[in-house]
């Protein structure tokens, strides 16, 4: 009965850590909420909280939307996006947006910016 138990303990720790690892890094199908800004316009730069109410939302088939628009447009709109951490805006300033995993946050930022202009969003239950 012993020699039993070890097999079945071993495959569903392999199991259980395999669903972990792959739902860390998957961004597919997830939600985040803008927590925190951090914009400098010459002096240090420091994240702040935010008040604004917006969101991100990851979905299938590569596309990306944002709850205030991503150019500004105060509505929800979809663009694109790549694994590779880019986000395609469309926007006629600066067409592109990165983003990446740090931790348990979502940090987003323009790289047109000569200054820091970074978003960090939270995971938030759909």
């Amino acid at each position: 009965m012993k020699k039993a138990i070890i097999p079945i303990v071993l495959f569903l720790n392999i199991l259980v850590s395999g669903c972990f690892s792959a739902t860390e890094d998957s961004f597919l199908e997830s939600r985040w909420k803008l927590v925190e800004t951090q914009v400098s316009i010459g002096g240090p730069a420091e994240y702040v909280p935010t008040e604004t109410e917006e969101y991100i939302e990851f979905l299938a088939d590569s596309k990306v939307r944002k709850s205030n628009g991503w150019c500004g447009e105060g509505i929800q709109t979809e663009v694109s996006y790549s694994e590779d951490g880019t986000i395609n805006t469309n926007c006629n300033n600066s067409g592109k947006m990165v983003f990446e995993r740090d931790g348990e946050f979502l940090i987003l930022r323009n790289p047109n910016c000569i200054e820091a202009c970074d978003y960090k969003y939270q995971q938030v239950k759909k």
